[in-house]
């Protein structure tokens, strides 16, 4: 038999909620310089921090661009600042 069998409606059965506060992250845009295989390139980039901790993506259309001038995998490229 199935879990019911050993644990009726109402013994066990429901749903937890937790009521968390919201926070808002500070964010910020800016341009970045990025080098790969010797070339530099400047990319935009979003940051993002709560509390202390941070966070940066560089933006995907930029991304795509340097690998097709280099002719290396997407991938391969990542944020160094």
């Amino acid at each position: 038999m199935g879990w019911r069998a050993n644990n009726p409606v109402g013994e066990g059965a429901g749903v937890r909620l937790i009521v968390l506060p919201r926070v808002a992250a500070e964010r910020d845009a800016r341009t970045v310089r990025l080098k790969l295989l010797g070339r530099s390139y400047e990319i935009r980039a979003k940051a993002s921090s709560i509390r202390e901790r941070g966070n940066v993506k560089s933006e995907y259309d930029d991304l795509v661009r340097i690998s097709r001038e280099e002719g290396i995998p997407l991938r391969r490229i990542g944020l160094r600042e």
